[in-house]
């Protein structure tokens, strides 16, 4: 009986996390202002790999001509996705008028130097500056008394 609960409690944790695999893209698009269907979010929640650049090559065929909207998917997948910002731009342009070829380059940059720049872009992450700099409150003497 124990088994089959184990078993059971790890695939509910496989299909749970893989079906949020990419909660990130979905908000990071969001984020962005781009407006997607229940079925949009589904599919791009799940996907990964080459599933995640079918869904965001739908949405940058979807987009057409508007170099903002395109931007703004492709800026949000490579914020989401830094690792596959290589096939992102590919996908993106590929999918995209070729008029929109430099501003789909010009959004992949600028999401990478943003995910690159600390507190920058993984939302996920919190950073903490840590200063060595002494107070006016005492400590950090010798022991000995003045």
């Amino acid at each position: 009986m124990r088994t089959k609960i184990s078993t059971l409690a790890i695939a509910l944790a496989m299909v749970s996390s893989q079906a949020l695999a990419n909660q990130d893209t979905v908000d990071e698009l969001v984020a962005a202002g781009v407006t997607l269907t229940e079925a949009q979010t589904t599919a791009i929640a799940a996907a990964e790999g080459q599933d995640l650049l079918d869904e965001i090559a739908a949405l940058v065929a979807a987009a057409g001509d508007d170099a903002t909207l395109v931007s703004a998917i492709v800026s949000a997948a490579v914020r989401a996705n830094p690792s596959l910002s290589g096939d992102i731009e590919t996908t993106a342009k590929a999918n995209a008028p070729s008029s929109l070829a430099s501003a789909i380059s010009d959004a992949v940059s600028t999401a990478l130097a943003a995910v690159n720049t600390p507190g920058g872009g993984d939302s996920t992450t919190t950073e903490q500056a840590v200063t060595n700099t002494p107070t006016d409150t005492g400590g950090g003497g010798s022991g000995s008394p003045s």
